[in-house]
């Protein structure tokens, strides 16, 4: 790729005069003030031994771009953006009277140029407006009018000017060349397509020290090449394809980086020569489009745009070097697909905003709703509610794809927030945050502190219908200012198990060496006059945690970005994308042919508990012998892709002081919810990341529906536990967790369980209620700690006179427990109770269809009427009375031997328990502590067979079977068995019998004994080099087999493979040398030390050092001496 710059280039000579030379005079351009006796020829000589000592550094465009190089042929030099650039020599020579002044043409770059202003003599900054009175590039030769390179009072006189050339293809001759060097130069020297500069330096007598050694760099500060916008053609794409990438009918100056690389891979002179119609052009003004929209800075209320490219390329390096080095400024990616060249920048999502006039600049698309004031000011939604109102703006979104991934971005800024108030954007199925909330993101406040917060929030949801809304609100006291709202599609396709071809494999967590938690980036600073230097460094304390706290930092060189926020912009982006850990391989058959490198998709394998859990495509083969594709997948969320706060900017101040980035908040870990025994309140407790004196704040939100977006903040606490005590009885709630250091958040962390009905976790052990969590309807609350069975006027109030004999309606109130949750609620029970006072006493427990009473004292041992079933405290249950049918309130009740006194419950005959409400309708429990035996039984005196079952599961109204448990002992499921456990294991027998017990869990085995006769059992040892390792001990596999976990495993007769002998009723035959020994005395092959489970499919977690299997799979360490494998 180095062909030379131009035939322009090649046709200038080189003129450089020894101190005794001469070349031919030429016209004094500059007044010379005074007569010295030094010369320009020699300023001329050390200029050019200094060029002479400058290796050629063609390989390296960051560094050509900052001097100046010599030689007949070079490679040519591409701007995209703004860069100041050096360049080619072309020509340099000396003229005027005593050959005092010195010309110099320096080629700056191969194509034509948008403009060109201020200039840079070695570190000398000439500005626009100090040349030729702000004369532009292409209006002929300037004088210094200012500045170091002028000589005030009395002359008043520059002794530099510069004639800048911007390389148009009309591009005319230049005057002062041919005037001046016409041995040289002609009217056919026009240099067009090359911008150049021409400097001219005078020797006078306020200058002869700066000129001492000579003028080592020339620069010129330049907005580089016109680029197609296809947003402003008439259809995108369509003049390119049309007209070819010559056509300048749409190009204008940009430094929006995809346009850049867009032109670049079209460019068929400097760059790929892609054909335009090879071009994906919607994805191209969608990824622009992104890449231009504000974004907050370090300063304050301040923006800038999102990535902009600004820098140089040369043609010597390869189009993979230049095409990233312009990618780079807005982490961006390229892919081939389907016959078409994507480019995408950094982001989460993908095609246009869904959001019209996102960035405010009027109350157009945007509809106002509730009371107060919603109106755009100064290119903001400003929102200010009262107390008891909300009021917001809202509009439309259609064209959703239902079951589609969104995310949406927006900022809250300057955000005050009352007591029991918040700001919030959220998604509804009705306008103006009306109908469901489908997600959402909110700041809140409470206990009366606000809580003023600025920076980015973004939330997902997926699509339920076409259209829904999107609104920003108030909310109560509340002030906020909503900027930049963006809405993108995340993925629209969902990769799910009939998509497989094979097993997936999982890493769940990156290598060490993909890992780190610090970045340091080089860049070309704007602010510094185009220095070259490292910005300020970057952690992210997440991936610091990850780690261990041991500092992992990677450089970065950015070439084509110019300041300090846009560098670090960057680098946050990627720490935060290191942040991701899970990662898949997936064999898919040819229904991943549509898909390409950097798409996302959703993954739903149940296996693995992805539930369309957001991935992107990082690896992409089509493997057609084998009848598919093969994929990498790494895990993705909107998070990871967050644009920074003002606070994660680190700065520096006037005086050099570093002033860090508010560090990135951990989540807290061990997020738990329990039930306290004073019902119904929950406790949230969790652990503060590390280190805990750094983030011992929290927020804990609770919501009715398991989404965050419509969750409101309960409380913002310093410590890791908080209660619940407005919990609502009976009501499913679900909680969360965000650790805080200042106004910065971590991600929010769900609580394990994930909800709860208040008090329904800790209720089964109860024995005593706090009444203050218990319904109190008729508004007389009983003393705390009413034990299970108070009694009436005790424990109770409302105690009825009598139950004898009542014949009318009576009311009362009545103490139960359902779903574990002890209530109180008033009664009133009706007519037709049995008159005889000895078959209904009154302190007895008695069952009615749809009528449940609770008395607790004092039974009546004899039978009860019919229809009618009673439990007292020594009695149990009498079945003797109890008429066939349903009992529609056992369900509504919980009976335990605690409550009746009793030591079982049998059951016999045909009956059905019948659960008409919402509860549990059958539960087996044992309170007592020290509880051994067994919960359930099922018994069945015929032989083990499959013509019984011991226990069906059915659904549908009973039509279709989901469980079976043989008779003769199979297990059968309409869906998955799934277990904890990792891997697939069987007993094995250790060779040497394990004499002393030894612990030999994560040790690889081979065999040790070959079972070659019929009659040896196959045995283990510890593999050593040289076996053939058949798996290793495992600590906790998911399936065991050759167990013989119940019985003597030569109990029953068997066939030679080792299936059950059954005779001709298909029952089994037991073995003639069974000896009686019973289930109790048998000793499992778990609880003997000469037996182990091992792991022979799946993952194990295995000692480090151990010998392993040829075609198992390290899936990294874990810590602690021990890793991961994937056994196959």
């Amino acid at each position: 790729m180095g062909d030379p710059v131009t035939a322009f280039i090649a046709k200038v000579i080189v003129a450089i005069v020894t101190p005794t030379g001469s070349v031919a005079a030429i016209s004094t351009t500059f007044a010379v003030v005074s007569k010295i006796a030094a010369t320009v020829a020699a300023m001329a000589a050390a200029s050019a031994y200094a060029k002479g000592q400058m290796p050629k550094l063609g390989d390296s465009a960051d560094l050509k771009r900052d001097v100046n190089i010599r030689g007949g042929t070079e490679a040519r030099t591409i701007v995209y953006g703004e860069a100041l650039v050096g360049g080619v020599i072309a020509y340099s020579n000396v003229g005027g009277p005593d050959k005092r002044e010195l010309t110099t043409v320096i080629v700056h770059a191969g194509h034509e140029v948008h403009d060109m202003t201020d200039v840079f003599l070695d570190a000398s900054r000439i500005t626009n407006a100090q040349i030729g009175s702000g004369a532009g590039a292409g209006t002929g030769f300037h004088q210094v009018t200012s500045g170091d390179y002028f000589v005030g009072a009395p002359t008043n006189t520059g002794y530099a000017g510069v004639d800048r050339r911007k390389g148009s293809p009309t591009q005319s001759s230049n005057a002062l060349l041919i005037a001046q060097f016409g041995t040289d130069f002609d009217t056919a020297d026009r240099g067009r397509n090359v911008a150049y500069s021409v400097f001219q330096l005078a020797l006078v007598e306020p200058s002869q020290k700066m000129f001492e050694g000579g003028v080592r760099d020339y620069k010129t500060l330049i907005q580089g090449k016109l680029v197609y916008n296809p947003a402003a053609d008439t259809s995108a794409g369509a003049d390119m394809i049309a007209n070819g990438f010559a056509s300048t009918t749409y190009k204008s100056y940009s430094t929006n980086p995809i346009l850049c690389a867009i032109d670049y891979l079209m460019d068929d002179r400097l760059g790929m020569a892609v054909k335009p119609s090879n071009i994906n052009w919607d994805e191209v003004v969608a990824e622009a489009a992104y890449c231009d929209r504000p974004v907050a800075t370090s300063v304050t209320g301040e923006r800038d745009t999102r990535f902009s490219c600004n820098g140089a390329l040369s043609t010597y390096d390869t189009y993979k070097t230049n095409i990233s080095r312009i990618i780079s400024s807005c982490n961006g990616s390229i892919a081939y697909k389907n016959g078409k060249w994507f480019l995408k920048a950094g982001r989460y999502g993908q095609g246009y905003s869904g959001v019209a006039n996102g960035a405010f600049s009027s109350n157009a698309s945007w509809a106002k709703f509730g009371t107060g004031t919603a109106a755009e000011t100064g290119g903001r939604m400003e929102c200010i509610s009262t107390s008891g109102n909300k009021v917001g703006r809202y509009q439309q979104l259609n064209g959703l794809v239902v079951g589609a991934r969104y995310v949406v971005t927006g900022l809250f800024e300057d955000a005050v927030i009352g007591a029991a108030s918040k700001a919030e954007m959220n998604i509804t199925t009705g306008a103006g945050d009306t109908g469901t909330v489908v997600g959402g993101a909110s700041i809140a406040t409470t206990g009366g502190t606000p809580n003023i917060l600025d920076g980015n929030q973004e939330f997902e949801f997926i699509a339920t219908a076409t259209t829904l809304f999107l609104n920003v609100l108030a909310i109560g006291t509340s002030t906020v200012y909503f900027d930049n709202i963006e809405a993108y599609v995340v993925a629209e396709v969902t990769l799910n198990e009939d998509w497989l071809r094979d097993s997936v494999g999982i890493q769940t967590g990156l290598t060490k060496q993909e890992r780190f938690n610090g970045t340091r980036a080089f860049y070309f600073s704007a602010a510094e006059s185009f220095k070259q230097i490292q910005s300020l460094e970057v952690t992210n304390t997440i991936n610091l945690a990850r780690d261990n706290q041991e500092s992992l930092f990677r450089e970065l060189s950015l070439p084509m970005t110019n300041s300090e926020d846009r560098a670090q912009r960057i680098q946050y982006k990627l720490l935060k994308m290191n942040e991701r850990q899970v990662r898949i391989s997936v064999a898919c058959n040819y229904l991943a042919l549509n898909v390409a490198v950097h798409d996302r998709l959703m993954v739903t394998i149940g296996e693995l508990g992805f539930n369309q859990k957001p991935f992107l495509v990082e690896t992409w083969e089509l493997m057609d012998s084998q009848g598919g594709v093969n994929m990498t997948l790494i895990e993705d969320d909107a998070d990871y892709w967050r644009d920074p706060d003002t606070n994660d900017y680190s700065t520096r101040t006037d005086t050099g002081v570093v002033i860090p980035a508010t560090p990135e908040v951990p989540p807290p870990t061990n997020v738990t919810l329990t039930a306290r025994v004073g019902l119904p309140d929950l406790t949230i407790s969790w652990t503060d990341p590390e280190p805990s004196q750094q983030y011992d704040y929290a927020q804990v939100y609770r919501a009715t529906s398991n989404n965050f977006g419509a969750a409101v903040v309960l409380v913002d606490l310093r410590g890791n536990t908080y209660t619940d005590t407005q919990a609502a009885a009976g009501q499913n709630y679900y909680y969360w967790v965000r650790s805080r250091k200042g106004r910065e958040f971590s991600t929010e962390v769900a609580t394990t369980p994930t909800n709860a009905t208040g008090a329904a976790i800790n209720a089964a052990t109860a024995t005593n209620v706090e009444w203050s969590g218990v319904l109190n309807t008729a508004g007389t609350i009983p003393a705390n700690n009413a034990t299970v069975g108070a009694t009436w006027g005790s424990d109770i109030l409302n105690e009825p006179t009598s139950l004898d004999g009542i014949d009318s309606t009576a009311t009362f109130e009545n103490l139960y427990r359902r779903d574990n949750v002890v209530f109180r609620e008033i009664i009133t029970y009706g007519t037709g109770l049995p008159a005889n006072p000895a078959q209904h006493p009154n302190n007895s427990l008695y069952f009615r269809t749809g009528v449940g009473y609770y008395i607790s004292s004092n039974p009546y041992p004899n039978a009860g009427p019919s229809g009618w079933i009673y439990a007292g405290a020594l009695g149990g249950w009498d079945g003797s009375t109890v008429a066939t049918g349903t009992i529609t309130t056992l369900g509504s009740t919980t009976i335990n031997a605690t409550t009746i006194n009793a030591d079982s419950l049998d059951v016999n005959g045909a009956g059905d328990v019948t659960q008409a409400g919402t509860g549990v309708t059958f539960k087996a429990g044992a309170s007592n502590a020290s509880y051994a035996s067994e919960l359930s039984q099922f018994v069945a005196t015929r032989a083990a067979t499959t013509a019984y079952k011991f226990l069906a599961t059915r659904s549908s109204g009973g039509s279709d079977v989901e469980h079976n448990l043989r008779g003769n002992g199979d297990g059968l499921c309409d869906g998955a068995w799934t277990g904890g456990g990792a891997d697939f294991a069987e007993f094995m027998e250790w060779a040497d019998e394990n004499p002393t017990d030894e612990d030999r869990t994560g040790m690889t085995v081979a065999v040790a004994v070959q079972d070659t006769t019929g009659h040896i059992t196959p045995k283990i040892k510890i593999a050593e080099a040289g076996d053939v390792v058949i798996g290793a001990v495992s600590a906790a596999p998911t399936l065991v087999g050759n167990s013989d976990w119940n019985r003597w495993q030569g109990k029953w007769l068997k066939t030679k493979y080792g299936a059950y002998d059954l005779d001709a009723e298909g029952n089994r035959q037991l073995n003639p040398a069974w000896n009686g020994s019973t289930y109790e005395e048998h000793i499992p092959r778990d609880e003997r030390k000469e037996w182990a489970k091992i792991g022979i499919v799946g993952f194990v977690i295995i000692d480090d050092g151990q010998v392993t299997g040829n075609n198992w799979i390290n899936f990294g360490s874990l810590g602690q001496g021990v890793s991961r494998w994937l056994l196959k």
